[in-house]
This record gives C-alpha cells, structure tokens and sequence, in this order.
C-alpha cells in the first residue's frame, strides 16, 4: 500500500512539473511574433527595434523559468509578443518610407532632365532666332543700301539728264534714247577736229551716259 502511495505522488510530481513548464499561449505568441520580426525582410532597417523585441523575450522567457504559468509570466510574454508586433509595424513603415523617398528622387531626377532637356532646347531655339535674326538684320541693312544707292544714281542720272537738256536735243524713240547736238557747233568747216567747246559738249554727254548706270550699246552718227 504505502508503495502505491509513493508510485502516485510520484506520477502526480511529474504530471504538475511539465504544467509547470508549459508555456503560456501568451508566451508562445511572443515566440511567434519574434521570429516573423527577426525573419522579415523590413528587420535591417530597424534593428533597434528588433533587439527591443529580443530583450523583451528574453525578460519573458526568464520570468517563465522562474515563475511558470504566474500572472507576471503572462504578462511579460504579453509585452515582448506587442514589442515583436511594432518591430514588425515599424519595419513596414521604414520601408514605405524609403520607397516613398526613392519615389520622390525618382521623380526629381526626372524633372532635372526635363528641365535640362527644355533649357537646352531653349538655348538652340533662340540661337536659331538670333541667327535669323542677324540675317534679317544684314538683308535689310542691305535693302536700305541698295535703295540709297538706286536713289543716288537716280538723282545723279536726273542730273545729268538737266544738264545734258542744256546742251542737246534729247527724247525717247523705239531704238532708245537719241540726243541730238547742233551741228554748226562741232567742227570747223573743212576740217575733222572737234572745236573745244564740242568737246566740251561730248564731255557732259559722256558723264551723263556714266551716270545713267545701265550698260548700253552707243551709236554714233555724224
């Protein structure tokens, strides 16, 4: 009898240690959490966060050695099972974060090239404009050349006309422009040289066909 006694309290011994060192669901949660914190791939970029997570385990797991199934046992499992849970959290947000930043240069890189891109095209466009510009500039500096130049032999050649009218007979017939000079005036009877006064005379018909400009034929008659 007594050795069925002994044979029970030792069962009932066993049985209470392993309740003893059971852990609580809280505890378990706290194990689980922990690992999908360290094991996730947003970890590295808050690895204080983690170590608080893993320091809040270990505070758990010692309280559970010590004092199993006891309510500061839970409650320590509880507190290192939300410290994995906001690792977790502020991981996630870390990365939103970097992603976020990424985006954003990203998106500034752009804008600079497409500024770049702008300016530099601005540049060739207005240098196109300047060039046309210049060229404007010099066609119409050569316009108002050209026209000066037409007016003053224009003026020169009305000139000469006035003083060609003077001397001579001058119109207009289909052959063209026929001045006529007075005969009695040109040479000496007889002879074949010109008076001084007809050379004279020929002098202004000359300067008068130079300045007419236009490159003509001449006919003489006499």
């Amino acid at each position: 009898m007594k050795i069925s006694t002994i044979a029970l309290v030792t069962s009932f011994l066993s049985i209470s240690a392993c309740a003893a060192t059971t852990p609580t669901p809280e505890l378990v949660g706290a194990r689980q959490a922990y690992d999908q914190a360290r094991t996730d791939p947003n970890s590295k970029l808050v690895p204080d966060s983690v170590l608080t997570a893993k320091q809040a385990l270990d505070k758990a797991e010692s309280v559970h050695e010590s004092s199993p199934q006891s309510d500061e046992d839970r409650s320590f499992s509880y507190v290192a099972q939300r410290r994995a849970e906001l690792s977790i959290a502020l991981g996630a947000n870390a990365k939103a974060q970097q992603d976020e930043a990424a985006t954003t240069a990203k998106y500034s890189q752009l804008q600079d090239t497409l500024r770049t891109s702008a300016v530099q095209k601005l540049g060739v466009e207005r240098g196109a404009v300047n060039q046309l510009g210049a060229q404007l500039a010099q066609t119409q500096t050569g316009l108002a050349q050209e026209t000066d130049a037409r007016k003053a032999a224009e003026a020169r050649a009305a000139r000469a006309m006035e003083s060609l009218a003077k001397i001579a007979q001058v119109k207009e017939e289909a052959r063209g422009m026929v001045i006529t000079l007075s005969g009695q005036v040109l040479f000496v009877t007889g002879k074949a040289e010109l008076l001084p006064a007809a050379q004279d005379q020929l002098a202004v018909v000359a300067k008068a066909l130079q300045d007419q400009g236009d490159i003509k034929p001449i006919v003489v008659e006499g």
